[in-house]
């Protein structure tokens, strides 16, 4: 891809490993999501998405490791919806392979789940997906996120969530880490600047404000910029659904 859309790519979430390797050092502030980590941001799980795109005029098949949210049902009962990012699922075009949707139970134990993506915003200019788990987790089996699409101020305090894939707090992507006190700096377009730290596999993780899910971690600079898309932005869609 040539252009605009490179300009774009390389602003991702999904950066190479080694642009992030080569990231100036900074202050780490994030830190690992654990058993005293406030309860939403245990919501935050991972998503294996099975891809495939031609490179060097060969079709290669990998795993696109990204980050969602477990949305909390209304009125209680099993969970069956995940906010992403639509870039994750960019080339996820064989659907006889499923996607899966991990996520750890209150007790440490790994849950998993298909998932099937059934919204997006299309494109990186609404860099958002909605996923739908078969089966469904089951009450109390898995933290979920209450959805809020009021507007965040600039200036208002964010804890931002992702399985980052850097190889030191994030470990590969295998913990699930979050800034906890990082700021709304400006406007991205549509979506919100803000001066959280997080590194690819964090794509489609949680904004939270309050404790509240407030938008989808959308791209960055694995350098203390990141973007999200704020909730007010897809609530109508995933309102269609959560009934």
């Amino acid at each position: 891809m040539a252009g605009r859309r490179d300009t774009l790519r390389g602003l991702t979430l999904g950066l190479a490993l080694a642009a992030v390797l080569a990231a100036p050092s900074h202050a780490e502030r994030r830190l690992p999501v654990g058993s005293d980590a406030p309860p939403w941001l245990h919501a935050v799980g991972r998503l294996a998405i099975p891809t495939s795109r031609v490179e060097d005029g060969r079709r290669r098949h990998y795993d696109e490791r990204c980050s969602g949210t477990l949305l909390a049902p209304p009125g209680g009962g099993a969970a069956q919806w995940v906010l992403s990012a639509w870039h994750c699922l960019e080339y996820y075009t064989d659907l006889s392979r499923d996607i899966r949707f991990e996520l750890t139970g209150p007790a440490g134990e790994p849950l998993s789940s298909r998932a099937r993506a059934v919204a997006s915003g299309g494109g990186m200019a609404a860099d958002w997906a909605l996923l739908e788990l078969d089966p469904p987790i089951p009450p109390g089996r898995g933290a979920t996120a209450e959805l809020d699409a009021g507007a965040v101020a600039e200036g208002a305090r964010l804890a931002m969530a992702g399985f980052s894939g850097d190889p030191g707090l994030g470990a590969g992507g295998e913990r699930l880490t979050y800034d906890p006190d990082c700021r709304v700096t400006g406007a991205s377009g549509a979506d919100r600047l803000t001066d959280c730290l997080a590194y690819k596999g964090a794509s489609g993780g949680g904004a939270f404000h309050g404790g509240r899910l407030v938008g989808v971690l959308s791209r960055g600079d694995s350098r203390g910029r990141s973007i999200y898309v704020p909730a007010a932005r897809f609530l109508a869609a995933v309102r269609l659904r959560l009934r």
